[in-house]
């Protein structure tokens, strides 16, 4: 039997406008009350953001057999990117407006494997050292019922155009 998953999108335009012209917490917030639509990725994984707070962000990914790999368990990219997405997030939540920035490393242990039945996961992301040019951050990945299924930390670096000065808004932290 045949299965099949529809994802649409919108255009990906509206996200780097929003990066351009609003705080890194106004843009997470934006995602996840739905002032802006879930991006392609999110789409197509089924992520969506629960909270946003300064430095911390919630994610939920609702389990299925559309995520399993070979072994008909739930792949465990499903899990590094959700660790991977929602680091960032709680790192972006803390940047003045137009920051850019991008993983650098990512380091993951997981503790339990899920299947299609497993239910809703729930991701919660910390931000741990927010520094000028590198950050860290930790998420935590749970079953709705509270068993813990991953952890992992993300080093984020931040990109910067060549100035002759470093402006102080890009000092500004959470």
């Amino acid at each position: 039997m045949n299965r099949e998953r529809k994802v649409t999108w919108s255009d990906t335009e509206l996200y780097r406008t929003s990066i351009e012209n609003n705080s890194g917490l106004s843009f997470v917030s934006s995602l996840a009350d739905g002032k802006l639509p879930n991006p392609p990725f999110f789409q197509l994984l089924g992520f969506k953001l629960v909270k946003v707070q300064k430095g911390l962000v919630t994610a939920e990914c609702e389990m299925g057999e559309h995520l399993y790999n070979a072994a008909c368990v739930v792949h465990g990219g499903v899990v590094a990117t959700l660790i991977d997405t929602t680091t960032a997030l709680a790192v972006r939540s803390c940047l003045p407006k137009g920051s850019q920035m991008t993983s650098i490393e990512l380091k993951l242990n997981f503790l339990k494997s899920l299947v299609k039945d497993s239910g809703k996961i729930i991701a919660i992301a910390e931000v741990i050292h927010l520094g000028r040019r590198v950050s860290l951050a930790e998420s935590k990945v749970y079953t709705s019922d509270g068993k813990l299924v991953a952890i992992g930390t993300s080093s984020i670096a931040r990109i910067y155009k060549f100035t002759n000065e470093i402006s102080p808004s890009l000092l500004t932290g959470c």
